[in-house]
């Protein structure tokens, strides 16, 4: 009897939930718990919505544009990192400074609205992939795999001027060769924003209204808006957190991110204190571990999000990542399984080799009982619903700003026959049946199962790739289907937006707006800029030290897939090994079977299947976050739930500090290229 309650007391700390004992609590008052643990104050929850579309806002988003869009796209080449979600903490930070010195201090709901529009702005825009595909028409990997010369046979003139044009030749985007290609590109965005705006409401209201799941991320966001909000009105522990996060990042950006970006504009050559974005171990453990992978990434960042990931995930992954990429391989490699690996591989090349060995047919196996699993789950949620049963509504709350919802199915359905129709047209070719197939039945399906792993968990694990399956077996030969693609789309990774939305207590049609706002001017900034940094000099070169090293590797994986639809002998389709598939999903569910009898949380298993095949790199700095705020910090400060809201603000308050020195060595190398660069270098 003892030995059976030390059992139950080991699985109770081991997994944060134990065996069920008498009463059990019904699945929506679970959820309930888990949505009051990771959403706002009560207080606010009550709070009214309200517009954050004011003009002040709107004076943001320029300023956004037009200083923070080339400093991503430079640090993005320089570095490799952009201002991703830095951006949007540096642009709020400013504004709200500058509007308490002038006491109109923003309001909640404008300060997420900058937010949002900081976070579509600084990605660099669509003309970036132009660059890149034009880099990808002449490469060595496209012409050593014959991408190159399909490229120029199948007149794929949507994505790349004609082999030997001037437009490349001179790096400009002004010249009439571009001019079906920007223009197909910009009407297309526009429909594909009517499409995505819809499907990531749309299902919104599903997992959130009606589901009434937990989003455990997503209040990271909203608790950092409202302590910009409460800091222009008063001190609060908000706004102490996100200030100790701010100087954290503001230090160790310093050395980690100002001094290479500096350096780099200056000098044309970064200087790394710390070597970005890791330090890789694989070739020295070559003899001795054969096929091993083995580094760790310096990034601080990863330490900071370990303490707010669900705990089970971060051990899941740490295990399935440690033992599949470190410790099996040796054994693989002696079996004849991981047949490529040689010595001498550094991480990138080793990690691809293995992949086409094994992991990539690994990965397609457990992502069947992920959809098996998301089925069967979103099953009896959906019967829990007919029967009255289920923990939410249809009915949306007041004053919200949402739209009918079969106004939102009817958007999603259009758009995507639009694109089923130009697929076809451009690709005549390829079976129009599988279009279809993809955009009307695999996307809603895929969407719903991610909105669900994200509501849940906060966390998306990849779903096999069906797509590049469906190209390869459909008996189409050729590669222009690889440039249109098979409409099949995943939509849940914008769902958790709208439950930020919701929290901040922003109406729904301000976003709506914002969005349709940044549209144009994302479009002609992201052209003046990258038309400016693409003549200062090639891309990749020299200057740009992250794209010289990581555009090929990108352009052969990139490459390797297209072989596959290539007559004659594929690197790819030998890749996809159906044996291996099938018992990687069986796997794969006698895994879960096993936690889910051991009463453990599902999130082990995310964490375990999410991890397989996936480099050591990061997994010790995000277990040293999580062990530290499990075992020592949240006791300090006031437990498990008090510590959680501590946390996200102080992530907020770091991404800003770190963002604030990548934006200060930004501008430094901007203005030293602009004023040695000779004009008539630029703008001849």
């Amino acid at each position: 009897m003892a030995d059976a309650d030390n059992d139950r007391g080991f699985w109770k700390k081991l997994t944060g939930r134990g065996r069920a004992e008498g009463d059990r609590s019904t699945q929506e008052d679970k959820l309930a718990a888990e949505r009051k643990k990771y959403g706002m104050d009560p207080e606010l929850e009550m709070a009214p919505y309200e517009s954050g579309l004011t003009a002040r806002t709107l004076i943001g988003a320029l300023f956004v544009a037009i200083v923070m869009m080339p400093a991503s796209i430079y640090l993005g080449l320089v570095v490799g990192t952009g201002l991703g979600s830095a951006a949007e903490w540096v642009s709020i930070i400013l504004f709200t400074e500058l509007a308490r010195r002038s006491f109109m201090p923003l309001k909640r709901q404008e300060i997420y609205i900058l937010f949002i529009l900081a976070g579509g702005l600084v990605g660099g825009g669509p003309f970036g992939g132009l660059i890149w595909n034009t880099y990808l028409q002449s490469s060595q990997e496209a012409l050593s795999l014959g991408v190159a010369q399909r490229l120029t046979t199948e007149n794929i003139w949507w994505a790349v001027p004609p082999a030997g044009s001037e437009a490349v030749a001179l790096r400009t985007f002004w010249h009439r060769d571009w001019l079906p290609i920007v223009t197909l590109m910009v009407f297309t965005s526009l429909i594909s924003r009517f499409q995505t705006l819809s499907s990531y409401y749309f299902l919104f209201r599903l997992t959130s209204d009606v589901e009434r799941l937990p989003f455990p991320f997503a209040p990271i966001a909203a608790q950092g808006i409202t302590a910009l909000a409460e800091g222009s009105e008063g001190e609060t522990w908000r706004w102490r957190w996100f200030s100790i996060g701010s100087m954290i990042g503001l230090v160790w950006g310093a050395i980690y991110v100002g001094v290479p970006t500096v350096t780099a504009g200056i000098f044309g050559t970064a200087i790394e204190i710390l070597p970005i974005p890791f330090v890789d171990f694989t070739r020295e453990i070559g003899n001795v571990m054969p096929g091993s992978l083995l580094g760790f990434n310096t990034d601080l960042g990863g330490i900071m999000w370990g303490f707010v990931v669900p705990f089970p995930i971060i051990c899941g992954q740490v295990i399935s990542a440690f033992l599949s990429s470190f410790v099996l391989p040796p054994f693989l490699v002696e079996a004849g399984i991981l047949k490529s690996w040689r010595p001498g591989l550094g991480v990138v090349q080793a990690s691809v080799l293995n992949n086409l060995d094994l992991w990539t047919s690994v990965s397609l196996g457990v992502g069947l009982p992920i959809m098996f699993l998301g089925v069967y789950e979103s099953t009896k949620v959906l019967m829990r619903q007919r029967d009255g049963r289920g923990a939410g509504t249809f009915a949306p709350p007041p004053g919200r700003g949402d739209l009918p919802l079969w106004l939102a199915a009817a958007i999603w359905f259009v758009t995507s026959a639009f694109f089923v129709g130009l697929a076809h047209w451009l690709v005549p070719l390829f079976p129009v049946w599988i279009y279809i197939l993809f955009a009307f039945v695999y996307t809603p399906f895929i969407s719903y199962i991610g909105a669900r792993m994200i509501g849940h968990a906060g966390t998306h694990v990849a779903f096999p790739p069906i797509t590049q399956a469906a190209f390869i077996l459909s008996g189409y030969k050729g590669i222009a289907v690889w440039w249109v693609g098979s409409q099949a789309n995943d939509f849940s990774g914008g769902v958790s937006k709208f439950r930020e939305i919701e929290l901040t207590k922003t109406k729904f049609t301000s976003y709506f707006a914002v969005e349709f706002i940044m549209f144009p001017i994302t479009f002609i900034l992201s052209f003046a800029f990258w038309s400016v940094i693409w003549k200062m000099n090639p891309i990749p070169s020299s200057a740009y030290p992250f794209a010289l090293k990581m555009w090929p590797l990108n352009a052969y994986n990139a490459c390797l897939w297209q072989t596959a639809t290539i007559q004659g002998n594929s690197t790819m389709l030998n890749a996809i090994k159906f044996d291996v598939i099938g018992y990687a999903a069986i796997g794969g569910g006698v895994l879960y079977a096993i936690i889910h009898f051991l009463h453990a949380s599902p999130m082990w298993w995310y964490g375990l299947i999410g991890g397989l095949g996936a480099w050591p790199h990061g997994i010790f700095l995000s277990l040293t976050g999580a062990l530290l705020s499990r075992y020592y910090l949240a006791k300090k400060f006031g437990g498990p739930e008090q510590w959680f809201k501590y946390a996200i603000v102080l992530n907020a308050g770091y991404a800003c500090g770190v963002g604030l020195i990548g934006m200060a060595g930004v501008a430094i190398a901007l203005i030293n290229g602009a004023i040695t660069q000779s004009p008539f270098q630029v703008f001849r």
